[in-house]
């Protein structure tokens, strides 16, 4: 397993391991309402935009990704094409992200109801479990937020 492979196991794969789709669906929604509270008191600068741009855009494609666990077919692709322009204003921004973080949740509701065995590719992280993929998506949104003042 390449380092980087690796990293994908210890930080998302194995901590999720065990945990009922119950508790993604919580921490996602308790996080989600955290960030969302963050984007709409910040102020309108390049660098949060294009943090949250990044965020909405790695979540959407992220979700696409999750649909493989639902029958969905597997698109190998790079998530710039889910990312909102770049003229995108702020405040618009701030909705789309509590949209695309409803739709992640409803996914775990899908999810919930549809159990998969198999791994689903990230381009950096490789082969993940659904949970993993779920840590991964609550994870790199909290993390790039950090950029966001």
């Amino acid at each position: 397993m390449n380092p980087i492979a690796m990293a994908g196991y210890l930080f998302f794969d194995l901590p999720a391991r065990n945990t009922p789709m119950e508790k993604f669906r919580a921490d996602l929604e308790r996080e989600g309402d955290k960030l969302s509270a963050r984007f709409q008191s910040a102020g309108d600068t390049p660098r949060n935009h294009r943090s949250l741009t990044h965020i909405i855009g790695i979540e959407k494609w992220g979700q696409q990704r999750l649909k493989v666990a639902l029958g969905e077919p597997f698109i190998d692709e790079e998530y710039d094409g889910y990312r909102p322009s770049q003229d995108t204003p702020w405040s618009d921004l701030a909705d789309m992200f509590q949209q695309t973080r409803a739709e992640t949740i409803a996914l775990t509701e899908q999810l919930a109801a549809q159990p998969y065995d198999g791994k689903i590719r990230h381009n950096s992280f490789g082969e993940l479990t659904v949970g993993g993929w779920l840590k991964y998506l609550n994870g790199h949104a909290s993390g790039t937020a950090l950029l966001i003042r």
